[in-house]
Protein backbone atom coordinates (compact mmCIF):
# COMPACT_ATOMS: atom_id res chain seq x y z
CA UNK A 1 0.00 0.00 0.00
CA UNK A 2 1.39 3.53 -0.85
CA UNK A 3 0.96 6.35 1.36
CA UNK A 4 1.51 9.75 0.92
CA UNK A 5 4.90 12.13 0.99
CA UNK A 6 4.73 15.17 2.56
CA UNK A 7 5.38 17.94 0.20
CA UNK A 8 7.19 19.81 1.94
CA UNK A 9 10.12 17.23 3.31
CA UNK A 10 12.68 18.76 1.38
CA UNK A 11 12.76 21.91 3.26
CA UNK A 12 15.01 20.46 6.41
CA UNK A 13 17.62 20.04 3.65
CA UNK A 14 20.05 22.63 4.23
CA UNK A 15 21.60 23.83 0.92
CA UNK A 16 24.92 24.04 2.89
CA UNK A 17 25.19 20.77 4.18
CA UNK A 18 24.36 21.92 8.18
CA UNK A 19 24.45 18.89 10.74
CA UNK A 20 20.78 16.78 11.03
CA UNK A 21 18.62 19.28 13.70
CA UNK A 22 16.36 17.58 15.84
CA UNK A 23 13.79 19.29 14.30
CA UNK A 24 14.87 17.61 11.68
CA UNK A 25 14.56 14.12 13.45
CA UNK A 26 10.96 15.69 14.95
CA UNK A 27 9.45 16.05 11.85
CA UNK A 28 10.27 12.12 10.47
CA UNK A 29 9.48 10.57 13.73
CA UNK A 30 5.94 12.37 13.40
CA UNK A 31 6.12 11.16 10.17
CA UNK A 32 6.76 7.23 10.93
CA UNK A 33 4.24 7.75 13.76
CA UNK A 34 1.74 8.31 10.80
CA UNK A 35 2.60 5.44 8.52
CA UNK A 36 2.22 3.40 12.22
CA UNK A 37 -1.33 4.23 12.61
CA UNK A 38 -1.75 3.42 8.74
CA UNK A 39 -0.54 -0.05 9.30
CA UNK A 40 -1.95 -0.43 12.32
CA UNK A 41 -5.32 -0.58 10.06
CA UNK A 42 -3.86 -2.32 7.33
CA UNK A 43 -1.16 -4.48 7.85
CA UNK A 44 -0.14 -7.58 9.06
CA UNK A 45 1.32 -8.74 12.86
CA UNK A 46 4.76 -9.05 11.44
CA UNK A 47 4.86 -6.09 9.38
CA UNK A 48 3.48 -3.88 12.61
CA UNK A 49 6.86 -5.70 14.78
CA UNK A 50 8.92 -4.36 11.49
CA UNK A 51 7.49 -0.88 11.53
CA UNK A 52 7.86 -0.41 15.36
CA UNK A 53 11.53 -1.78 15.50
CA UNK A 54 12.30 1.40 13.05
CA UNK A 55 9.89 4.05 15.24
CA UNK A 56 12.12 2.87 18.06
CA UNK A 57 15.12 3.47 16.48
CA UNK A 58 14.01 6.71 15.33
CA UNK A 59 12.87 7.31 18.83
CA UNK A 60 16.32 6.60 20.46
CA UNK A 61 17.72 9.18 17.99
CA UNK A 62 15.11 11.78 18.80
CA UNK A 63 16.04 11.07 22.76
CA UNK A 64 19.57 11.39 22.30
CA UNK A 65 19.53 14.25 19.58
CA UNK A 66 21.09 17.44 20.84
CA UNK A 67 20.31 20.50 19.22
CA UNK A 68 23.31 21.99 17.34
CA UNK A 69 21.65 23.97 14.79
CA UNK A 70 19.25 26.62 14.53
CA UNK A 71 17.51 28.50 11.99
CA UNK A 72 16.90 32.18 12.71
CA UNK A 73 14.43 34.17 10.66
CA UNK A 74 14.90 38.21 10.05
CA UNK A 75 11.41 39.44 10.76
CA UNK A 76 12.37 42.92 8.64
CA UNK A 77 13.91 40.90 5.25
CA UNK A 78 14.07 37.36 3.68
CA UNK A 79 17.35 36.47 5.39
CA UNK A 80 17.42 33.13 7.71
CA UNK A 81 20.56 32.91 9.74
CA UNK A 82 21.63 29.05 9.61
CA UNK A 83 23.87 28.84 12.95
CA UNK A 84 25.63 25.66 13.88
CA UNK A 85 27.25 24.90 17.25
CA UNK A 86 29.67 22.91 18.77
CA UNK A 87 29.22 20.24 21.45
CA UNK A 88 29.83 22.23 24.24
CA UNK A 89 26.93 25.09 22.98
CA UNK A 90 29.82 27.24 21.35
CA UNK A 91 28.64 28.93 18.11
CA UNK A 92 30.37 27.17 15.17
CA UNK A 93 29.33 28.57 11.96
CA UNK A 94 26.63 31.16 11.15
CA UNK A 95 25.38 31.33 7.73
CA UNK A 96 23.23 34.21 6.25
CA UNK A 97 21.11 32.76 3.51
CA UNK A 98 17.83 33.54 1.62
CA UNK A 99 16.23 30.61 0.25
CA UNK A 100 18.77 27.85 -0.65
CA UNK A 101 21.57 30.24 -1.19
CA UNK A 102 23.58 31.88 0.92
CA UNK A 103 23.28 35.82 1.02
CA UNK A 104 25.50 37.87 3.38
CA UNK A 105 28.18 36.63 5.55
CA UNK A 106 29.81 33.77 6.49
CA UNK A 107 31.23 33.53 9.77
CA UNK A 108 33.59 30.51 11.58
CA UNK A 109 34.94 30.74 15.28
CA UNK A 110 36.79 28.44 17.35
CA UNK A 111 36.02 26.81 20.41
CA UNK A 112 36.52 30.36 22.60
CA UNK A 113 34.11 31.90 20.20
CA UNK A 114 37.26 33.67 18.25
CA UNK A 115 36.18 34.64 14.52
CA UNK A 116 38.27 32.20 12.43
CA UNK A 117 37.23 33.66 9.24
CA UNK A 118 34.19 35.61 7.56
CA UNK A 119 33.45 36.09 3.79
CA UNK A 120 30.31 37.66 1.99
CA UNK A 121 28.07 36.29 -0.57
CA UNK A 122 26.03 37.27 -3.19
CA UNK A 123 23.25 34.21 -4.95
CA UNK A 124 26.26 32.05 -3.52
CA UNK A 125 28.79 33.40 -4.74
CA UNK A 126 31.39 34.99 -2.50
CA UNK A 127 31.89 38.87 -3.33
CA UNK A 128 34.11 41.43 -1.56
CA UNK A 129 36.37 41.11 0.87
CA UNK A 130 37.26 38.21 2.94
CA UNK A 131 39.21 37.81 5.58
CA UNK A 132 40.74 35.54 7.82
CA UNK A 133 42.45 35.86 11.55
CA UNK A 134 45.01 33.89 13.44
CA UNK A 135 43.24 31.20 15.66
CA UNK A 136 45.62 32.26 18.53
CA UNK A 137 45.17 36.10 18.81
CA UNK A 138 42.13 36.92 16.70
CA UNK A 139 44.70 39.68 15.24
CA UNK A 140 43.64 39.81 10.88
CA UNK A 141 45.64 36.94 9.36
CA UNK A 142 44.93 37.74 4.97
CA UNK A 143 42.55 39.33 3.00
CA UNK A 144 41.21 38.86 -0.34
CA UNK A 145 38.62 40.50 -2.52
CA UNK A 146 36.14 38.43 -4.82
CA UNK A 147 34.49 39.71 -7.73
CA UNK A 148 31.87 37.24 -8.85
CA UNK A 149 33.21 34.26 -7.20
CA UNK A 150 37.23 34.50 -8.05
CA UNK A 151 40.02 36.12 -6.56
CA UNK A 152 40.87 40.06 -8.12
CA UNK A 153 43.51 42.43 -6.44
CA UNK A 154 45.66 42.06 -3.51
CA UNK A 155 45.56 39.24 -1.72
CA UNK A 156 47.53 40.43 1.25
CA UNK A 157 49.04 38.25 4.46
CA UNK A 158 50.43 40.03 7.71
CA UNK A 159 52.44 39.23 10.62
CA UNK A 160 50.47 39.27 13.81
CA UNK A 161 51.83 42.95 14.50
CA UNK A 162 49.57 43.89 11.95
CA UNK A 163 52.73 44.54 9.05
CA UNK A 164 52.67 43.13 5.47
CA UNK A 165 54.15 40.03 5.02
CA UNK A 166 53.21 39.03 1.46
CA UNK A 167 51.06 41.05 -1.15
CA UNK A 168 50.03 38.60 -4.42
CA UNK A 169 48.13 40.91 -6.98
CA UNK A 170 45.36 38.24 -8.64
CA UNK A 171 43.92 38.58 -12.35
CA UNK A 172 40.68 36.55 -13.16
CA UNK A 173 41.64 34.12 -10.02
CA UNK A 174 45.72 34.05 -10.78
CA UNK A 175 48.59 35.93 -9.74
CA UNK A 176 49.39 38.37 -12.08
CA UNK A 177 52.38 40.95 -11.89
CA UNK A 178 54.92 41.34 -8.95
CA UNK A 179 54.45 38.97 -5.68
CA UNK A 180 56.15 41.26 -2.70
CA UNK A 181 57.47 39.68 0.28
CA UNK A 182 58.44 41.76 3.85
CA UNK A 183 60.23 41.41 6.58
CA UNK A 184 59.17 42.49 9.71
CA UNK A 185 60.72 45.65 9.94
CA UNK A 186 58.69 46.22 6.35
CA UNK A 187 62.07 46.19 4.25
CA UNK A 188 61.26 44.93 1.07
CA UNK A 189 62.35 40.88 1.20
CA UNK A 190 61.09 39.52 -2.75
CA UNK A 191 59.68 40.41 -5.45
CA UNK A 192 58.42 37.65 -7.84
CA UNK A 193 57.25 37.56 -11.59
CA UNK A 194 53.95 36.00 -12.36
CA UNK A 195 51.67 35.90 -15.58
CA UNK A 196 48.69 33.83 -15.55
CA UNK A 197 49.73 32.45 -12.34
CA UNK A 198 53.48 31.73 -13.41
CA UNK A 199 56.38 32.48 -12.04
CA UNK A 200 58.89 33.84 -14.35
CA UNK A 201 62.49 35.19 -15.07
CA UNK A 202 63.20 38.22 -12.85
CA UNK A 203 63.15 36.87 -8.98
CA UNK A 204 64.83 39.61 -6.76
CA UNK A 205 65.38 38.68 -3.09
CA UNK A 206 67.00 40.48 -0.26
CA UNK A 207 68.87 40.84 2.67
CA UNK A 208 67.29 42.24 5.81
CA UNK A 209 69.33 45.03 5.34
CA UNK A 210 68.14 45.75 1.80
CA UNK A 211 71.38 44.11 -0.01
CA UNK A 212 70.40 42.60 -3.38
CA UNK A 213 71.44 38.72 -3.27
CA UNK A 214 73.19 37.75 -5.80
CA UNK A 215 74.90 33.67 -4.77
CA UNK A 216 72.44 31.71 -6.96
CA UNK A 217 73.14 28.57 -8.76
CA UNK A 218 73.70 28.64 -12.56
CA UNK A 219 71.84 26.49 -15.60
CA UNK A 220 74.48 23.95 -16.93
CA UNK A 221 74.41 22.71 -20.52
CA UNK A 222 76.96 19.89 -21.22
CA UNK A 223 77.35 18.63 -24.93
CA UNK A 224 78.36 14.82 -25.96
CA UNK A 225 79.07 14.42 -29.51
CA UNK A 226 78.28 10.46 -30.40
CA UNK A 227 78.65 10.77 -33.99
CA UNK A 228 81.08 8.52 -35.01
CA UNK A 229 79.56 5.53 -33.35
CA UNK A 230 75.49 6.28 -32.61
CA UNK A 231 74.99 9.58 -35.33
CA UNK A 232 74.04 11.11 -31.80
CA UNK A 233 74.50 14.34 -30.33
CA UNK A 234 73.14 14.57 -26.37
CA UNK A 235 73.37 17.08 -24.37
CA UNK A 236 72.96 17.43 -20.56
CA UNK A 237 71.13 19.81 -18.39
CA UNK A 238 71.81 20.52 -14.53
CA UNK A 239 72.26 23.48 -12.05
CA UNK A 240 76.03 24.30 -10.54
CA UNK A 241 74.56 22.97 -7.12
CA UNK A 242 71.76 21.31 -5.35
CA UNK A 243 68.58 22.52 -4.80
CA UNK A 244 64.93 21.86 -4.06
CA UNK A 245 61.68 21.49 -6.62
CA UNK A 246 63.71 21.37 -9.84
CA UNK A 247 61.99 20.79 -12.60
CA UNK A 248 64.15 21.38 -16.61
CA UNK A 249 61.07 22.83 -19.56
CA UNK A 250 61.98 22.65 -23.22
CA UNK A 251 60.20 25.05 -25.36
CA UNK A 252 59.93 29.17 -25.16
CA UNK A 253 58.43 31.05 -22.54
CA UNK A 254 55.67 33.01 -22.53
CA UNK A 255 56.58 36.49 -23.36
CA UNK A 256 60.15 35.35 -23.20
CA UNK A 257 60.22 34.94 -19.80
CA UNK A 258 57.07 33.29 -18.05
CA UNK A 259 56.64 30.02 -17.71
CA UNK A 260 53.63 27.90 -19.22
CA UNK A 261 51.22 25.04 -18.97
CA UNK A 262 52.71 24.08 -22.62
CA UNK A 263 56.03 24.03 -21.89
CA UNK A 264 58.06 20.01 -22.12
CA UNK A 265 58.69 18.86 -18.78
CA UNK A 266 61.87 17.09 -19.26
CA UNK A 267 62.43 14.21 -17.60
CA UNK A 268 65.37 14.02 -14.52
CA UNK A 269 67.61 11.74 -12.83
CA UNK A 270 69.76 12.62 -9.99
CA UNK A 271 69.26 16.38 -11.17
CA UNK A 272 70.21 16.01 -14.59
CA UNK A 273 68.35 15.93 -17.86
CA UNK A 274 68.96 14.32 -21.19
CA UNK A 275 68.11 15.42 -25.01
CA UNK A 276 69.07 13.11 -28.03
CA UNK A 277 69.47 14.93 -30.71
CA UNK A 278 69.78 12.02 -33.96
CA UNK A 279 72.05 13.61 -36.31
CA UNK A 280 72.25 11.35 -40.01
CA UNK A 281 75.39 10.62 -41.87
CA UNK A 282 75.99 13.45 -44.38
CA UNK A 283 72.91 15.74 -42.76
CA UNK A 284 73.15 19.32 -41.56
CA UNK A 285 71.67 20.69 -38.35
CA UNK A 286 71.78 23.95 -37.68
CA UNK A 287 68.55 24.90 -34.48
CA UNK A 288 68.43 27.17 -31.44
CA UNK A 289 66.45 25.25 -28.14
CA UNK A 290 65.13 27.23 -24.83
CA UNK A 291 66.47 25.05 -21.87
CA UNK A 292 64.91 26.78 -18.64
CA UNK A 293 65.02 25.65 -15.15
CA UNK A 294 62.82 26.36 -12.33
CA UNK A 295 63.66 25.54 -8.14
CA UNK A 296 62.78 27.21 -4.88
CA UNK A 297 65.55 29.35 -3.37
CA UNK A 298 66.45 28.92 0.47
CA UNK A 299 63.89 31.82 1.41
CA UNK A 300 61.46 29.30 -0.66
CA UNK A 301 60.52 31.49 -3.14
CA UNK A 302 60.56 30.42 -7.20
CA UNK A 303 63.23 30.91 -9.05
CA UNK A 304 63.60 30.80 -13.00
CA UNK A 305 66.50 29.95 -15.08
CA UNK A 306 66.75 30.06 -19.04
CA UNK A 307 69.56 29.84 -21.93
CA UNK A 308 68.92 29.04 -25.52
CA UNK A 309 71.60 26.68 -26.69
CA UNK A 310 72.33 26.94 -30.18
CA UNK A 311 73.11 23.62 -31.82
CA UNK A 312 75.02 23.92 -35.04
CA UNK A 313 76.36 20.35 -36.79
CA UNK A 314 77.49 17.85 -39.51
CA UNK A 315 77.70 14.80 -39.42
CA UNK A 316 80.19 13.55 -42.30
Amino acid sequence: MKYPIPTDFNKFRSPFAAPVSCDYMTYIFDYAAHLLYLHFRHTTLTAMKNLFFIVGLLLLALCSCKKNADNIVNPDSDTTVIKEYFSDGTIKTEISAIGELRQGWTRNYDRTGRLLSEVYYVNNVREGVARNYYAKTGKLNSTITYKNGIKSGDEIWYYETGKKYRVSPFVDGKIEGIQKLYYESGQIMAEVPYKAGYPGVGLREYKSDGTLIKDYPQLVIRREDHLKDANKILLFISLSDEVSDLKFYKGLLAEGKFLHKNLLVLASHGGTSQIDYNIPPGALVSQKTVLTASFKTRRGNPLVLSKTYSLQVTNN
